[in-house]
């Protein structure tokens, strides 16, 4: 790729970036934000959740928080900066995988654009996923670099970059000890021989062996859990309507179908792709492993999320749990527009990327009811201007029947927002928040009243309210 097809590249995908984000810079911060950065600010006891889960993302906010604070513009501005990164990085993983510049270029201009998994970029909490899709999509092209020219340099470039994904976020990375074997499987496959099967064998042992001791590191450094206990009894009990409630939002959820057309149209892609795997069996096509193993890729990073229920029922295609899968989705559709032999290719690709521009704002328009500084300010500085200045133990009750509005407002942010308004660094000095009348008429009437607190856990409250 020369220095002007790179140049072009890059201000092509700044600027659909800045088109399709550009509604977020309005948004404030969101639930755990708020807990994260007055976590690191004032309560380091309630992050050890963070730390454990998500240790890429504790440490951004680690570095941040003191900076940055409670200021939304500069965390949604690291955002962006995401997206482009991870748009950009898409080059290389498709075109390791395609050989082809052309699905490259697309892949990168389609991230740049694309819903699925949005709320990975729009949510700083939720960053998680989108920091190590830049590191797993260098980690395959170097693997993939390595096989093809066995360069020693590349083989542990791509080892160091998958290391370092499983320490930044080893619930989800940890799928890359599923995928390259598969690869290199199917590569092995089609060119089958013994000097070939040694350097297998050799690169996937040096590989889980690096893989094992970045579990076994993330574990010693954060205590992060082990999934491997109840991953595996909830791979088992999953049916075959949970796989395609579960892919079929990312899949097809963006082409505004109707419910009915997308569930059938994902039980069409899961039965094609076996076809396609048995035809790549047959005749070692290199197009039949790409589609085959990109179509993996949507599903396997979506299974870490089946252990919990409500995720096999599906989720918005915008749902931070399909951040990595969008990276295979936005594959297949790079790859397919590549492969049109057409002279009106660019004016297809053109509506293509105008319609997703025009499906991304619009759901960050919806979003924007809830999620806007405006809407923010506007509630708290009401409270704000009603509670009476120095009140320490006041009870907030909320009331209204808008769920969205009222837990992304109130519920989601308890009563922090007002006490950095305050400027309140104890816990108990926060107001209580609950709309439990029984609660209520106890804090009034009794003392030592088990009671909500912001901060993870109930505390006890030894005094009476006033009233």
């Amino acid at each position: 790729m020369d220095a002007k097809s790179k140049t072009k590249l890059f201000f092509l995908t700044i600027l659909l970036s800045i088109l399709s984000f550009n509604r977020v810079f309005s948004f404030h911060l969101f639930t755990d934000d708020w807990y994260q950065i007055i976590g690191f600010l004032y309560f380091p006891d309630i992050l050890r959740v963070y730390r454990e889960i998500h240790p890429a993302n504790f440490l951004e906010f680690k570095i941040f928080s003191p900076i940055f604070q409670f200021n939304p513009y500069p965390w949604q501005f690291l955002g962006f900066l995401l997206k482009v990164v991870s748009a950009l990085s898409m080059w290389p993983l498709i075109y390791s995988l395609t050989n082809s510049k052309k699905a490259a270029f697309y892949s990168c201009l389609i991230f740049a654009i694309f819903v699925v998994g949005i709320e990975s970029l729009i949510w700083p909490s939720a960053h998680s996923s989108t920091i190590i899709i830049p590191l797993i999509n260098l980690g395959f092209y170097f693997w993939i670099q390595s096989g093809k020219t066995q360069s020693k340099f590349n083989y542990f470039y791509s080892l160091v970059l998958f290391c370092l994904s499983i320490l930044a976020e080893p619930g989800r990375a940890f799928i890359v000890g599923l995928l390259i074997p598969i690869w290199e499987l199917l590569s092995l496959y089609q060119k089958l021989s013994l000097k070939n099967c040694s350097s297998s064998v050799l690169r996937l042992f040096l590989f889980f062996v690096s893989i094992a001791s970045s579990a076994i590191l993330a574990q010693a450094l954060f205590q992060t859990p082990s999934r491997s206990g109840p991953l595996l009894p909830a791979l088992l009990s999953i049916k075959f309507n949970n796989i395609v409630t579960s892919i079929m939002n990312p899949l097809f959820g963006w082409s505004l179908l109707s419910k009915q057309i997308i569930y059938w149209a994902t039980v069409f892609f899961l039965f094609t792709n076996l076809l396609i795997f048995f035809l790549f069996i047959w005749k070692k096509q290199s197009m039949y492993k790409i589609i085959f193993f990109l179509s993996l890729w949507v599903l396997l990073f979506y299974l870490p999320n089946m252990i919990q229920n409500f995720a096999r029922m599906g989720l918005g295609m915008e749902s931070r749990y399909y951040a990595l899968s969008a990276v295979g989705i936005v594959g297949l559709l790079a790859y397919g527009f590549s492969v049109i032999n057409s002279r009106y290719i660019n004016w297809i690709l053109l509506l293509f990327l105008i319609f997703n521009l025009y499906v991304t704002n619009n759901l960050l328009l919806k979003y924007s009811t809830s999620r806007s500084i405006q809407s923010h300010n506007r509630i708290w500085n009401k409270i704000d201007q009603d509670v009476p200045k120095g009140e320490i133990g006041s009870v907030f009750m909320f009331t209204g029947v808008d769920f969205t509005l009222r837990t992304s407002l109130l519920d989601w942010k308890d009563t922090i927002p007002f006490g950095i308004r305050r400027g309140i660094t104890k816990k108990e000095e926060f107001p209580i928040m609950t709309n439990d009348k029984n609660l209520i008429a106890k804090l009034i009437c009794e003392k030592n009243v088990s009671r909500h607190s912001p901060f993870f856990g109930g505390i006890i409250q030894k005094e009476l309210i006033p009233s």
